[in-house]
């Protein structure tokens, strides 16, 4: 005699519906409280609809409250995802784009300030500190121009990786980059002169900088 006989298809069949009836296995739209929440908006309408016929005016208040809020919340998601292309709005999204003053970290408001600072720091003998404050220049300028990307947990190979060896202010970066890595980590100040120059040649870059951002002025005949 077979201990294990042939199970009936009708059976398995059975089984199978009865399974697939269960709560877990319908879709979203078939979920007992989505059907309520339909039924229940139905009848609030239904309701609302009675009460605006019993009583025209205050429905035609209603309405036109109502109205209003949909035309003034319609109006602010233009506003939300077209706002951008009005022209003061682009004008102050770029200037805010192109400023990268917050290299600096607070040390300046300016990249000119920054500046006047590293040579300070420089003059009272705070190498460590003038280093430091003319790298961040150098980069911050060279994120407004779009050579690099600045960013908190990148390294300085991060960087000299991003520039493009043809950037005129590529050579300089390297240099800088050496000369900061001498002072910060190997804690070898270099010559004076040294770091006097790097200094004044991130102070043209800087003015260069101010010169492209100014619109052509036209002659006049």
């Amino acid at each position: 005699m077979n201990p294990n006989p042939p199970i009936d298809d009708a059976v398995v069949r059975d089984t199978v519906e009865r399974v697939l009836a269960r709560p877990e296995f319908h879709g979203f739209s078939d979920a007992p409280w989505f059907l309520e929440l339909i039924q229940r908006l139905k009848e609030w309408a239904q309701t609302l609809g009675r009460w605006a016929q019993a009583n025209p005016v205050e429905g035609w208040i209603l309405f036109s409250f109502l109205l209003l809020v949909g035309l003034a919340l319609l109006a602010h998601l233009l506003y939300v995802a077209l706002g951008d292309a009005l022209p003061g709005r682009r004008s102050a999204n770029a200037a805010a784009r192109k400023s990268s003053w917050h290299v600096l970290e607070g040390t300046a408001a300016s990249w000119q300030e920054a500046l006047a600072r590293a040579r300070e720091a420089l003059a009272a003998g705070n190498v460590r500190r003038a280093v430091w404050i003319a790298h961040r220049v150098l980069l911050g300028l060279m994120d407004e121009q779009g050579s690099l990307r600045f960013a908190a947990g990148k390294t300085n190979a991060d960087y000299l990786g991003e520039c493009d060896p043809g950037h005129p202010w590529c050579g300089l970066l390297e240099r800088l980059t050496a000369v900061y890595e001498q002072v910060i980590y190997a804690h070898r100040p270099p010559m004076p002169e040294t770091l006097t120059a790097l200094v004044a040649q991130v102070e043209t870059c800087r003015t260069s900088a101010l010169l492209e951002s100014q619109p052509p002025t036209q002659s006049t005949a």
